[in-house]
């Protein structure tokens, strides 16, 4: 049984199928087995949402899919019913206890049972509302089910319920308790928590889409669209009341399907974002928390406007934020998916701009942010798990910018040459890379299939690329009579490969070198509570499961070649190369940091 358990914790969040299997084969009479059984719906119910949120060249089956939910949804209520048996009404729910209850209600209002989904958050015993709640909202506890992000997760639930059943006026009861929750955040993080609450209803009508379900579609569009019309109607508006009016609108822009209806949905997100920048200083007494709100709703109306094809807007607001503040991701992010979106408008000259940036608006774009995140990944940062992901994120949309690129030219020079330039880029990157998250796997290797079959080469894996080619350590030279053992022992090992011999300082720049792509991989929350220290928490999105702990960050080696006082710079070893030839060394591929 213990096997079992380090094999399902390895697993998790790197391949959730393995982990929810091996939880799954737990012994019942185990005393982890309640235990056990809920992280196998947690693990499963991930399986589902990165499976069916994947491109559909490599998307699961939908029987697949299918098995999936439905074992998340009986180990769920497995270890429900498990962990309250033993539990007395009269004592505190586990928090275990109450993450499974919130994943069970996602999969209960996916599957538009949205009674049997407030009956989970509302009813005692161990009720989830009264399990979230605190006596002070501004001193929410920062971890456990208790904080602001999971509290405004199961909120948003219960609302998503209420609406699903046209219960407006009970919806208006959630809509308040999820304004007092999400309200109490500080400065931008209110902005951020709405957005992502907004993302998650798109992501859930794309899976709805996915599965050929578009009689749910319609019935989760209409049921939105009635609530957000009363809504609008009210007079006294907050801030927080129309930041979420936006972000839902732009939720369902975003995931509806027709052009017609999508356009409409933005067209009112934009109203309210506008609404909120005209009347900030009604909505916003404090002149602090204000200048901290505007930036992130000036940056969501860019947004939108990108997605009503309003790029001249979107480009004027961004080059605002840009140049005010040039290492903000989500500014540089949205820049260089503006410009990409603007490419695929018809302008093609715009992809270039979305890769490398415009250095005269401070846009980044694809490339440099891939190279700026891995720099906050090699310096150490305690949000190393959270750029990964976005690095993986950068580096795929460089790639889709040649491949749309490639597909928007006439010329067959200029297609052939982006499709190259990606195949070079991607291979580059395999070569200094030991692997990709398996959560990006699938979209590397369909992106990588089509840049092949553009060029007319033989279809591989990036997997097979890289064992195929990657470097081998040559033997060491033989010694000669009259040369020291010592003098050999010290000298440079040789590599025999496709890449060039590099120092140590050019070791750890070829991880630089090769980044830049992005494209977020959605799904909703899955929540799972984590004992201790027996993993770091690597979620996907905010709310995602724990993952596997990360593989351990290559040793730092003595950087060479450093002139005296000239400090190495950040996330790079400060080696380089003095004379002729650099120094040889033996390298293998660069773990994951």
């Amino acid at each position: 049984q213990d096997t079992r358990l380090q094999l399902a914790q390895v697993y998790e969040g790197k391949r959730p199928l393995e982990a929810a299997r091996n939880y799954a084969k737990v012994s019942e009479s185990s005393q982890v087995y309640a235990e056990a059984q809920t992280r196998a719906g947690q693990q499963f119910l991930r399986a589902w949402l990165d499976g069916s949120s994947a491109p559909p060249a490599s998307r699961p089956s939908q029987s697949d899919l299918d098995s999936w939910l439905a074992s998340a949804q009986t180990h769920l209520r497995n270890g429900i019913t498990r962990t309250e048996k033993v539990t007395p009404p009269t004592v505190a729910a586990p928090e275990l206890l109450i993450a499974a209850k919130v994943s069970l209600a996602q999969i209960q209002n996916n599957s538009g049972k949205y009674q049997q989904s407030i009956d989970l958050l509302i009813k005692d015993p161990h009720s989830v509302v009264t399990a979230i709640g605190v006596p002070d909202e501004a001193k929410r506890p920062e971890s456990g089910v208790r904080r602001r992000e999971f509290a405004s997760l199961a909120a948003q639930l219960l609302l998503r319920a209420r609406i699903g059943l046209r219960q407006l006026e009970e919806a208006q009861t959630a809509m308040e308790l999820l304004e007092k929750i999400a309200g109490a955040a500080e400065g931008e993080a209110v902005t951020e928590l709405y957005r992502q609450l907004g993302d998650e209803l798109k992501q859930e009508l794309e899976r709805l889409a996915a599965a050929g379900n578009q009689q749910r579609v319609t019935e989760v569009l209409e049921a939105f669209e009635d609530f957000l019309g009363r809504l609008r109607q009210r007079t006294d508006q907050t801030f927080n009341s129309l930041i979420w009016i936006a972000e839902t609108y732009s939720g369902l822009g975003q995931g509806a399907t027709e052009k017609t209806r999508a356009a409409t949905f933005f067209g009112h997100a934009a109203e309210s974002y506008q609404q909120i920048l005209e009347r900030a200083d009604q909505l916003v007494s404090d002149e602090a928390k204000r200048k901290k709100l505007v930036p992130g709703v000036s940056l969501r109306l860019a947004n939108c406007l990108r997605h009503q094809g309003n790029f001249d807007g979107a480009r004027e607001l961004i080059v605002q934020l840009s140049t005010s503040q040039p290492l903000a991701l989500d500014v540089q992010f949205e820049a260089a998916a503006m410009y990409q979106a603007w490419g695929n408008s018809g302008q093609a000259e715009n992809f270039e701009k979305a890769i490398v940036g415009v250095e005269s608006e401070k846009v980044l774009g694809w490339s440099k942010i891939a190279l700026y995140l891995q720099r906050l990944i090699d310096s150490r940062s305690k949000d190393a798990d959270r750029y990964r992901d976005r690095r993986w994120e950068s580096r795929y949309n460089q790639l889709q910018c040649r491949i749309q690129h490639a597909a928007a030219v006439v010329d067959e020079k200029q297609r052939k040459e982006q499709l190259e330039r990606a195949r070079s880029e991607v291979q580059g990157m395999m070569l200094v890379t030991s692997s990709i998250d398996g959560r990006w796997q699938v979209r590397y290797d369909a992106a990588y299939r089509q840049i092949l079959e553009g060029l007319g080469e033989p279809v591989i894996t990036l997997a097979g690329y890289r064992e195929k080619y990657k470097p081998q350590a040559a033997a060491p030279p033989a010694v000669a009579a009259s040369q020291p053992r010592a003098a050999v022992a010290a000298g440079p090992a040789a590599v025999v490969g496709t890449t060039a011999a590099v120092t140590d300082a050019g070791s750890s720049m070829l991880g630089l070198i090769f980044a830049g792509v992005l494209l977020a991989g959605g799904g909703i929350a899955v929540v799972v509570m984590f004992k201790g220290a027996s993993s770091k928490k690597r979620s996907r999105r905010r709310y995602a499961p724990d993952a596997a702990p990360a593989p351990r960050a290559a040793q730092r080696k003595t950087a060479r070649g450093k002139r005296p006082g000239q400090p190495a710079a950040e996330g790079q070893s400060s080696g380089g190369v003095q004379g002729g030839q650099p120094r040889q060394k033996r390298r293998r591929p660069r773990p994951e940091a």
